[in-house]
């Protein structure tokens, strides 16, 4: 039984195959190949909405729009050069913390699953991956 990317069968006494699936594999430390990412700027909108809401998310200061929008597309620029295949959520106006898009759905082998969020404001962040 191989379990990291291989096909696995689960055999009885007989070794008659009695479940086989194929694993994928999802790791922090392994070279990445494939990431969804939000842009600062679909997640952060305007400076205004920046301005209206980092309080109540509990940031410790304001974030700067444009500096943030420039960080990511060099970010973004950076993995493309690593060959990493960028997916793109949609520019929904779901909040500021919406540019984390990892917090909303865990990867698993049969499929994703969505979160709940510790914070109300993000409520609605895990449907938007649905």
């Amino acid at each position: 039984m191989n379990v990291l990317g291989k096909s696995c069968c689960v055999e009885t006494q007989r070794h008659t195959p009695i479940l086989s699936f194929v694993m994928t594999y999802q790791s922090d430390v392994a070279p990445l190949k494939r990431v969804l990412l939000k842009h600062a700027r679909d997640a952060f909108v305007s400076t205004k909405r920046v301005s209206d809401q980092w309080r109540d998310l509990n940031y410790v200061d304001v974030p700067d729009y444009d500096r943030a929008c420039r960080e990511f597309d060099s970010f973004a620029e950076l993995l493309e050069s690593l060959g990493v295949r960028l997916e793109w959520m949609p520019a929904e106006d779901l909040g500021l913390d919406s540019l984390y898009v990892r917090d909303a759905s865990i990867l698993t082998d049969s499929g994703v699953l969505l979160t709940r969020m510790g914070k109300g404001a993000r409520a609605s962040e895990p449907a938007a991956q649905a």
